[in-house]
């Protein structure tokens, strides 16, 4: 999928920005196709039947087969963009700057550990944007997991008002699997 490398606001406050195309090539949306493909409905199944390499190799494959298509659409809506130097993020040297990055914020004490809410893809056991979600993937479904409501309490053990925390697995399902429940 194309997305866009330069800043709308820059852009509009008059600085030239360089209209190079990138293909955002990691996500949800390609791992599910593949999976859809190859009839697979876990992560467990990626790993056995498949293997990490090669399951790469086929979401690598995928996005590649829609680059014609893309292009198309691109030249003819009038999208004025370098398409022929657009970077991919699965290409190695794109991996890598996000890691140098990403250790120039940490050694600056920019990074912090946090926790978040966010939803999951349970078949692949990963956490995804919203955006990410591919048609027909979303459902309802009933959480098993157990949770527990810890209420905060001063170090007398006298309870700190009504506010609790909530504790439970990282993942949604993991107790009935840990408990001998079987796949979610």
């Amino acid at each position: 999928m194309p997305t866009r490398t330069s800043s709308a606001a820059t852009d509009h406050a008059g600085y030239y920005v360089a209209r190079k195309a990138g293909w955002d090539t990691h996500g949800l949306p390609v791992e599910v196709e593949v999976e859809k493909r190859l009839g697979i409905t876990s992560k467990r199944q990626i790993e056995d039947e498949v293997g990490i390499a090669e399951f790469t190799r086929l979401c690598r494959e995928s996005v590649l087969s829609y680059v014609d298509d893309w292009r198309a659409l691109t030249e003819r809506i009038g999208y004025w963009v370098d398409l022929d130097a657009a970077y991919w993020t699965f290409d190695s040297s794109y991996v890598e700057s996000v890691w140098w990055h990403l250790s120039r914020l940490f050694e600056q004490g920019l990074l912090y550990e946090d926790v978040k809410v966010v939803p999951t893809a349970r078949a692949v056991a990963r956490p995804c944007r919203a955006t990410s979600w591919p048609a027909g993937v979303y459902y309802d479904e009933t959480d098993e997991s157990a949770y527990v409501l810890l209420p905060l309490v001063d170090a007398t053990r006298r309870p700190l008002g009504a506010t609790s925390l909530v504790s439970g697995p990282r993942r949604p399902g993991r107790c009935s699997r840990t408990l001998g429940g079987g796949q979610p």
